[in-house]
């Protein structure tokens, strides 16, 4: 059975928090670093949203993950 992409909204939602929150980043210090409404970061985070491509790499590249991997950047 296939995924619906609203779970991988979700997951993905929910690792932008955690590393977020690991970082002791607010949302509203992520927001202004990478350009995105707080607004937006907030419904990303809880999965409510289906964002574009380019938003995910400019907010993972902002916390320094990686986006197919969520693994630390060296």
């Amino acid at each position: 059975m296939k995924k619906s992409i609203s779970v991988y909204h979700k997951q993905i939602g929910q690792n932008i928090q955690a590393f977020r929150k690991h970082h002791q980043l607010s949302i509203q210090d992520l927001s202004q670093r990478c350009g995105i409404e707080v607004q937006q970061l907030q419904r990303m985070e809880r999965g409510e949203v289906n964002f574009r491509l380019s938003t995910l790499v400019r907010l993972m590249d902002v916390i320094g993950q990686d986006v197919f991997s969520f693994e630390e950047k060296s």
